[in-house]
């Protein structure tokens, strides 16, 4: 079983079903994670984009890559240019690279 704190958070706040990882599957473990790690990285900047900072018409994608090895791009709708630098900030505080665009 996977003792992560950052799993264990995720689990907590979002609800998820995580599936107990035997020890006959550890050559997936990378990719399981990976992949629960994109989700939870698209959950938590929904979730700031959009109820804490209140950018309801934003859209956020988490692909794998980038400088950091994540990317997040969160798209603004034109009327919430102003709030680019904001988003941003909040953001910085990741550790994944965030990429900030107006539609």
């Amino acid at each position: 079983m996977i003792q992560n704190k950052n799993l264990i958070k995720m689990k907590e706040k979002y609800q998820l079903s995580l599936e107990v990882i035997e020890k006959d599957e550890e050559d997936n473990l990378f990719d399981k994670i990976e992949k629960v790690f994109i989700t939870f990285n698209s959950m938590e900047a929904k979730d700031l984009v959009q109820n804490e900072l209140g950018l309801l018409d934003s859209s956020i994608d988490v692909v794998d890559g980038g400088a950091r090895g994540m990317r997040v791009t969160v798209k603004l709708a034109a009327d919430d240019e102003k709030s680019v630098s904001n988003v941003e900030k909040a953001l910085a505080t990741y550790l994944f690279e965030a990429v900030v665009e107006v539609q």
